[in-house]
């Protein structure tokens, strides 16, 4: 059946709807994009984007920093664990050691966070012409003065002070790390007349300190500092 036109160029409305449609359609397909790109070119979108970049930087950051608070966390558990075992061995030891050398006294003190250990020692030996059994502490400071040229001769008395500090390790393999000053060393000769000090910063000798007590009973004092030139000690007098 054929259908009739009221004008021979006029479409049939079926057809004329088609295009309305598609004109409607392809309005809102432009608005969309238009809409978009002005959202690319605005400034505050854009600066929201870069928050939402920079908050997952600072959350992938944050997760670092936990895994480091982590491990250090791990780490001072593993140092206080260390702590109460070593603490029940030595509190036992002291206690025991004190009965039967009189000459050694040890100190323990514990930080208020359980995350240092110090062990002091204080020493009063009497050394005869450098013979020492059984005090691995007194043969080191002994083999240090050799180094020195500053070996004592016959009997003298050996007064010294040791700080053992523990702290826990940033290796994974050891529970702490340690760290050890010698401090208030004197040799004490002729029954008290003649004293000798020495200052030990990080393991050398840096000072000589001599006091002399002659027969009027006066003080005759002495400094001697110790230099290295060239890997040369010179000992240098500063009256």
């Amino acid at each position: 059946m054929e259908q009739e036109f009221d004008n021979p160029f006029m479409l049939p409305k079926y057809y004329y709807y088609m295009f309305s449609i598609k004109s409607i359609i392809s309005c809102a397909l432009f608005v969309m994009v238009a809409c978009s790109n002005q959202r690319e070119s605005d400034p505050q979108i854009k600066n929201s984007k870069a928050a939402g970049t920079e908050n997952d930087s600072s959350l992938k950051l944050n997760s670092k920093i936990s895994k480091v608070d982590t491990f250090f966390e791990r780490k001072q558990l593993v140092f206080k664990n260390w702590l109460t075992d070593t603490l029940k061995i030595l509190n036992s030891t002291v206690v025991g050691f004190r009965n039967i050398h009189q000459e050694e006294k040890k100190e323990i003190f514990v930080t208020s966070d359980s995350l240092g250990l110090s062990i002091n020692s204080v020493y009063d030996l009497i050394i005869y012409s450098n013979r020492l059994i059984g005090n691995n502490e007194a043969k080191n400071l002994l083999n240090l003065l050799k180094e020195y040229s500053e070996s004592p001769r016959g009997t003298y008395n050996l007064k010294f002070k040791t700080q053992y500090f523990f702290t826990p390790s940033p290796v994974p393999e050891l529970p702490s790390d340690v760290t050890l000053d010698i401090q208030d060393v004197q040799i004490v000769q002729n029954n008290g007349k003649k004293t000798i000090r020495y200052d030990i910063i990080r393991g050398r000798i840096s000072d000589k300190h001599i006091t002399t007590l002659n027969k009027n009973g006066y003080k005759n004092e002495e400094h001697i500092k110790f230099l290295w030139e060239s890997g040369k000690l010179i000992k240098q007098k500063n009256n």
